[in-house]
């Protein structure tokens, strides 16, 4: 009997703890949502996963600048409305 654990995180070292590059699916964002095996992505086993994914290589996973700096400040304004 086998098993099936799905998760997601932000902490992207988590990924650096998986030997195979084959149990990583990638969802991303290009004109739509798509999912990757990493094993189609990232060839090689001995890369870090984490920088691959850090150093935006993986393509589609890692927001914008403006994105970002969007939602900070967007949370700022919340915090403020708040307090």
């Amino acid at each position: 009997m086998g098993g099936t654990l799905i998760f997601t995180t932000h902490c992207p070292e988590l990924l650096d703890e998986f030997e195979r590059n084959d149990c990583i699916y990638i969802i991303r964002n290009r004109d739509g949502i798509t999912v990757s095996n990493l094993t189609d992505i990232l060839k090689r086993n001995d890369l870090k996963k984490s920088d691959a994914y850090q150093s935006g290589f993986l393509e589609g996973t890692v927001p914008t600048y403006e994105a970002y700096m969007s939602l900070k400040k967007s949370i700022r304004l919340a915090l403020k409305k708040e307090g």
